[in-house]
């Protein structure tokens, strides 16, 4: 089986998004528009290209630890 992560926003998530907060940096607010239920971050790359697998994991887990976001882990079967 393999494991990954699905990101969820958080209430803080859903109102830094909905006010676009300017104390949020843009980026943030950018990745947070991304997201509006579970979300896979190979769907999440494919949607902001500019960014790297492994900016888009920096920037993931930077939103939350700042609690803009929940991490589910999940396991799929492989194959």
């Amino acid at each position: 089986m393999a494991s990954g992560r699905l990101y969820r926003r958080t209430e803080a998530g859903n109102t830094a998004w909905q006010r676009q907060d300017a104390g949020v940096p843009l980026e943030y607010r950018r990745l947070l528009g991304l997201i509006d239920s579970d979300t896979h971050p190979d769907s999440l790359r494919a949607r902001f290209p500019r960014l790297s697998a492994d900016a888009t994991a920096r920037l993931l887990d930077e939103l939350v630890e700042r609690g803009f976001l929940d991490a589910v882990e999940v396991e799929k079967a492989a194959g």
